[in-house]
């Protein structure tokens, strides 16, 4: 600190009063900026938190612009490495594409625009099928029960060829 300081603060009390105020907010502050920034260690609250905005039907890039949750890089290492995390966003995911399905509905019930109501429900059925493809995908899958010895077959196959040769 310079000499003028010290007599400024020794001369005017009341200055001094405001300069020690000052310099414990700014010593407050940067400590507080030490302690902020997004969190990286594991929590299930916000785990629950994140869970709980994707199945509303919020995004995750959408979430983790919130400067109190963690940034996708850090969610995503989150899914990789705790499989009780991936769990809980897995169930939220389905939970996100019935959010859209709902919204398709309200949105066919009071969009006026006929045009905007078709590109709105459009985009909410591909990602709510692409979500939950076994509920909501609009392609049919045929599910086989009981198996083809294929083997017997071409055994079977190759004997009546050589019957055939003779």
């Amino acid at each position: 600190m310079c000499g003028h300081v010290f007599w400024i603060l020794e001369t005017q009390p009341s200055y001094a009063v405001q300069y020690i105020s000052i310099q414990e907010r700014e010593r407050n502050a940067s400590s507080e900026m030490t302690k902020r920034g997004r969190p990286t260690i594991f929590k299930k609250t916000i785990a629950r938190e994140i869970c709980r905005r994707i199945a509303d039907g919020a995004s995750l890039r959408s979430i983790c612009q919130d400067d109190d949750l963690p940034h996708r890089d850090t969610v995503r290492r989150w899914l990789r490495r705790k499989p009780d995390f991936r769990a809980d966003y897995a169930d939220a995911r389905i939970y996100q594409a019935e959010h859209y399905i709902d919204e398709i509905v309200e949105i066919a019930d009071t969009d006026d625009n006929p045009s905007r109501a078709r590109v709105r429900i459009d985009a909410r059925k591909w990602v709510a099928a692409r979500l939950a493809p076994k509920k909501y995908s609009e392609r049919s899958e045929i599910e086989l029960s009981g198996g083809i010895d294929i083997a017997n077959r071409l055994e079977r196959a190759r004997e009546r060829i050589e019957d055939e040769d003779e």
